[in-house]
């Protein structure tokens, strides 16, 4: 085999390869814009829902006291006087709203508790000061 002949063959698999690689980005190039739809229209919506039934700041947002005097506790016995404390302060402070929207929150987990955190919030605007405990 010559030279010549060598640079004709070279030439021609390098022609191929061109071709094999515009070839594939004319066969895959539909193929992205596709991906990228499905990836919008089908995966996110599962993953927001998802998200969404994980994050719940309704308690957070409500009671604020509680929330951060809870995180002390290690859930073992009775909570803290702190927690107590924390808790007729925030449903002293909170809107009726505020409160509605936690006692729903937390009606999913427990039956009527809705009701029973509305009707404390009000009792409380009535109770004199005192011991959290006791009221």
């Amino acid at each position: 085999m010559t030279t010549a002949t060598l640079s004709v063959e070279g030439r021609r698999a390098s022609r191929a390869r061109g071709q094999g690689l515009r070839s594939l980005v004319m066969r895959h190039g539909l193929l992205v814009p596709c991906l990228l739809f499905m990836a919008f229209v089908f995966v996110w919506p599962i993953v927001a829902l998802l998200a969404k039934g994980v994050y719940s700041p309704e308690i957070r947002d409500g009671l604020p006291q509680t929330a951060v005097a809870i995180a002390g506790w290690t859930g073992e016995g009775n909570p803290p006087d702190a927690v107590y404390e924390a808790l007729v302060a925030d449903l002293r402070t909170a809107d009726r709203r505020d409160v509605a929207n936690v006692g729903r929150r937390l009606n999913y987990e427990i039956p009527s508790y809705r009701s029973l955190l509305i009707k404390t919030a009000s009792k409380l605007e009535n109770a004199p000061a005192g011991p959290a405990r006791s009221i």
